[in-house]
């Protein structure tokens, strides 16, 4: 092939010179005028005075050898730019040489060499952290290991969850596994501030002696609520809350108004605004006033209503 020609003038030129056997990997044009690829190996005879006589050589047809590699290579280019875009760091860890060798970009994000002694690995985990990722990292019945913990980085502290299967060795006595490494710091600040916001509107609602729902009209199941809404209601934690069941726990004097009332708002869109009292099961008689708003759908009908329950029985 032309383009190869280069390359095996050079070393045949370079094994004449230092008489030296030389290997060189070149494209042949065959009878069909199709191109395969060969491994040109030749070895240098010389006699007792170190003249050179003659060479003696073999062509290895690698065709197939150089497309399994060029797919290998596209297969891997392909792999790194999905883990590159999903935020995934790859490692290889030798249980049994005590090495972990890292993805360039999991080594620059952990500010590490590529290769590490997996000591090394295990300082960057947080001190807090360290016993319940390895007992995680323990392979008890060969399945996937998985451990979501905080490493310590040139970035500060992250959340990271990792997911490994091992590849040599037993369950017993692992000898090496390969871990995708994820960070999912942002995803713990979420749940954080989640259940921090949680506990306030607990805290909030039981000031106040509220309860929230949340009625998806497009779903055929009952409606999500708080604790707090439950108390109100006197239901249990696993009762389920539907209209009908709403209604059924509604004041026999107030029923029909009730259901007249929310059936009208409902169609029409309108905040949510109703008074009514109910009969708690231990209680009694307790006057409540549910308030809320729609949510409209693309058709522009009301598709959910979510708001709060106060007692008002006091006032």
């Amino acid at each position: 092939h032309p383009d190869d020609r280069a390359a095996v003038r050079d070393a045949a030129r370079a094994g004449r010179h230092a008489r030296a056997p030389y290997q060189v990997e070149l494209r042949l044009r065959a009878a069909d005028g199709g191109y395969r690829w060969f491994l040109l190996q030749a070895q240098p005879i010389v006699d007792a005075e170190g003249v050179l006589l003659r060479w003696i050589g073999c062509s290895t047809d690698i065709t197939e050898r150089r497309i399994a590699e060029d797919r290998l290579r596209e297969r891997e280019t392909a792999l790194r730019l999905a883990l590159d875009v999903a935020g995934l760091y790859v490692s290889d860890v030798d249980f049994a040489g005590g090495r972990m060798r890292l993805s360039p970009e999991f080594a620059a994000w952990l500010g590490v060499a590529e290769d590490i002694a997996l000591s090394e690995a295990w300082a960057a985990v947080h001190p807090a952290d360290v016993d319940a990722a390895a007992t995680r990292f323990i392979v008890a019945d060969g399945k996937a290991i998985e451990s979501e913990h905080r490493l310590i980085t040139p970035r500060g502290e992250k959340w990271v969850l990792a997911k490994g299967a091992l590849i040599a060795g037993t369950p017993e006595n692992p000898r090496r596994a390969i871990f995708i490494t994820q960070d999912v710091s942002e995803r713990h600040a979420s749940e954080t501030r989640l259940k921090e916001a949680a506990a306030m509107l607990s805290l909030a609602q039981r000031a106040a002696r509220a309860g929230a729902f949340d009625w998806q009209f497009s779903r055929d199941r009952p409606a999500m609520v708080t604790p707090e809404y439950r108390t109100l209601y006197g239901l249990g934690p696993d009762d389920p809350v539907t209209f009908e069941r709403w209604l059924a726990q509604i004041h026999p004097d107030d029923r029909d108004r009730v259901r007249q009332e929310s059936t009208s708002l409902i169609g029409a869109g309108r905040d949510y605004a109703v008074e009514f009292r109910i009969v708690h099961p231990v209680r009694g008689v307790r006057h409540l006033l549910s308030i809320g708003q729609f949510e409209r759908s693309g058709d522009g009908q009301p598709s959910r209503l979510f708001g709060v329950t106060l007692d008002i029985s006091d006032r």
